[in-house]
């Protein structure tokens, strides 16, 4: 079953030296829209095409880099924005971190912390030999705690860094800085409500009154300081706050508070009633929305149909909208799974080509590899199933059943005189066995 917000989970390094599990959500119109805004950004930092960005199911206020040119936002960073400024700001400031090498760079400082902590733990712990414990516990406690303060300095440093690169990249763009600003002050405001141990910003990054004065002081003298978002951005960011929210909260209560006076309005309890299993009503309120022949509001109208048992209406919506989108390869892997759904023989290797347009640019998402294993199956085509079934397990991180179904898909390929296809189960089980024994 897709969903037009699709969940998965996966783990990052991030740049506060641990590995994480995060829960990623997928949604066409807001990942559309977040390229759309950061473009400027991007292309100011020499990066164009470069960064991704990942949106995670998180309602706490936080953002970073991991991985590369990954940048993560949480959902909640989005919701609780005030502006589109300030999810620009925030985005400037981790490209920021990007073109400053900051991930690097914290992985060097973090030895220099580690060996100096690991020095204070085998000290402490010698000392707990000797039997003075109240001695040993207060070495290894006060090592970490040095090794935080060192954390801190080295961060506040990269944060800072990061804070001026932001400036220079948002008056690069004749952007106003004023949605960072308002970022930071939201966020000191609230230090009570926000603390250390429960909001991952501040413990990633440190907020200092130096760091808030800076960027006041750059507005001031900044010639972009009252430039406002777009009318259009504007109405864009409402929408995907309203999305977010209806999908993610509880939906009794967004149908509760909804203003059903307002487009918004009516689109959350649309999503919310669907996300109650009352679609009926869901594609009866659809039908009176204003926007409902907007291709992102269709998708939604496709979805509700999908889940809702109704495969057949999911595909001839879904078919219209991926020609109105034909940039999006999520609406085309969406599609792909309708057709399946609904058993639409006719429409197989139609699926299967826009699925490998999809995986062209979604090269490792599951999801689509799982579908077109099927679509293969489904038209016989069993080499290919087998390979793009491999493909599945080797994103999956399952390099044992990647190499198996890959060794399996060679036997049949090698008759089928499929050199490029040979070649590429060739890689998966050489990068499969690197994997698995690193």
């Amino acid at each position: 079953m897709f969903k037009k917000i699709l969940f998965f989970t996966i783990i990052i390094f991030c740049h506060i030296g641990n590995s994480h599990a995060v829960n990623l959500i997928r949604d066409a119109q807001t990942e559309e829209y977040l390229a759309k805004i950061s473009s400027p950004i991007f292309k100011a930092a020499h990066l164009d095409k470069q960064i991704k960005i990942y949106i995670v199911n998180d309602e706490n206020i936080n953002a970073f880099v991991a991985g590369g040119k990954n940048i993560f936002l949480n959902t909640g960073t989005i919701t609780k924005a005030e502006s589109p400024l300030s999810l620009i700001g925030i985005i400037a400031h981790e490209t920021g971190h990007i073109t400053g090498s900051h991930l690097a760079r914290m992985s060097i400082d973090l030895k220099k912390i580690n060996a100096q902590m690991a020095l204070g733990y085998i000290i402490g712990m010698a000392t707990l030999a000797s039997g003075q414990v109240d001695a040993g516990q207060a070495v290894i406690l006060g090592s970490s705690q040095i090794a935080e303060r060192q954390y801190y300095k080295h961060s506040l440093k990269h944060e800072e860094a990061a804070d001026e690169a932001a400036l220079k990249l948002l008056n690069q763009c004749q952007l106003s800085s004023k949605g960072l600003l308002n970022f930071f002050e939201q966020l000191k405001a609230n230090e009570k409500l926000y603390t250390d141990q429960i909001n991952p910003y501040t413990r990633t990054h440190p907020l200092t009154l130096d760091r808030i004065n800076r960027i006041a002081k750059d507005l001031e003298k900044s010639p972009y300081a009252k430039k406002q978002s777009t009318e259009k951005d504007l109405v864009e960011f409402t929408l995907i706050k309203t999305k977010l929210k209806a999908f993610l909260e509880d939906p009794t209560t967004i149908i509760k508070n909804a203003d059903r006076t307002t487009e918004n309005g009516k689109l959350a309890i649309i999503i919310a009633k669907h996300r109650l299993g009352k679609s009926e009503e869901s594609l009866e309120l659809f039908s009176k929305l204003n926007t409902k022949n907007n291709p992102f509001m269709q998708e939604l109208k496709g979805q509700i149909e999908y889940e809702s048992g109704m495969a057949d209406a999911a595909v001839k919506t879904l078919l219209a909208v991926e020609e109105q989108l034909p940039e999006s390869a999520l609406i085309k892997i969406e599609l792909a799974a309708a057709i399946i759904s609904a058993k639409k023989k006719n429409l197989y290797n139609y699926a299967i080509a826009k699925l490998n347009q999809a995986l062209v640019i979604e090269k490792e998402n599951v999801y689509g590899w799982r579908n077109i294993s099927r679509l293969y199956n489904l038209t016989e085509q069993k080499g290919l199933s087998l390979l793009s079934l491999a493909e599945a397990e080797f994103f999956s991180a399952n390099y044992l059943l990647a190499i198996k179904y890959d060794t399996n898909s060679k036997k049949i390929l090698a008759t089928e005189n499929n050199p490029a296809s040979m070649l590429r189960a060739e890689d998966i089980i050489k990068f499969s066995k690197e994997q698995k024994d690193a």
